[in-house]
């Protein structure tokens, strides 16, 4: 099975796929902003993003709504 990595070269694309499989949704800003803040958390670890810190930041974006 693939796996797909939260990262610097993060899209919208993989973004959707990732909340639609939690079950969740956000309107085209919103996942603009998780893909801008995914970015910038990957860059700052240098690594990819945990499901748990990508959690965290999807529920830090809904939750502004």
């Amino acid at each position: 099975m693939l796996k797909v990595v939260l990262g610097v070269g993060c899209g919208k694309t993989i973004v959707k796929d990732r909340l639609q499989k939690m079950g969740r949704s956000a309107s085209e800003e919103q996942i603009g902003e998780i893909v801008q803040r995914v970015k910038e958390e990957a860059y700052i670890l240098k690594w990819s993003l945990t499901d748990a810190h990508f959690e965290e930041i999807v529920n830090g974006v809904l939750k502004n709504k």
